[in-house]
């Protein structure tokens, strides 16, 4: 039940309105066309994890155990070197915790 627009301000309302409409619509399909591609990406590393032999996936996991703990030593040693030179604060602390909390979650995403 729409009236007719009988001022300039109404049809400014009116545009604007319609021009809202456009923009939720098309986020809206960008939504659903960026989590299609998500599915497909998804899909892909769990079919190449899948895929790999009991010989190529115990590589995999040796190769990351080895990843893990030169990393674990990396950020160790330098935490110490700061801790000796009496510079190791929160914020040290903070960033080397974000990075081994980033790394967890690559590979939690990755591994499956």
């Amino acid at each position: 039940m729409e009236q007719d627009i009988q001022t300039d301000t109404q049809a400014t309302r009116h545009e604007l309105e319609d021009a809202a409409e456009r923009a939720r619509a098309e986020a809206h399909l960008a939504k659903k066309k960026g989590a299609k591609k998500a599915r497909k990406a998804d899909n892909i590393l769990t079919k190449f994890f899948g895929d790999l032999s009991d010989s190529a996936s115990t590589a995999l996991v040796a190769s990351n155990l080895a990843a893990v703990v030169g990393l674990s030593a990396y950020l160790g040693y330098k935490a110490w070197g700061l801790y000796e030179r009496g510079r190791l604060g929160w914020k040290s602390v903070g960033i080397g915790a974000g990075i081994v909390a980033g790394v967890g979650i690559i590979e939690g995403v990755l591994g499956g």
